[in-house]
């Protein structure tokens, strides 16, 4: 089976980038590290990176000088 990207999301941030087989597995290992306000995304097929953000469904990169893209 193919090991999905997931993005560790905390208060719209990327806080953490992580594989796993499936998104409840993904989703447990986000709430227990980081409380009950985390969730795992599914970023395989997205370019993400920590400090990113994720707003309403959408991935943004923060730029060098200060916008989200």
């Amino acid at each position: 089976m193919r090991e999905l990207k997931f993005a560790l999301i905390c208060k719209e941030v990327i806080l953490n980038r992580f594989e796993c087989d499936n998104y409840e597995e993904a989703n447990k290992l986000a709430r227990a590290s980081h409380g009950d306000e985390a969730f795992a995304v599914d970023s395989t097929n997205y370019k993400t990176a920590i400090g990113d953000s994720y707003i309403n469904g959408k991935f943004y990169h923060m730029s060098e000088e200060g916008t989200l893209e």
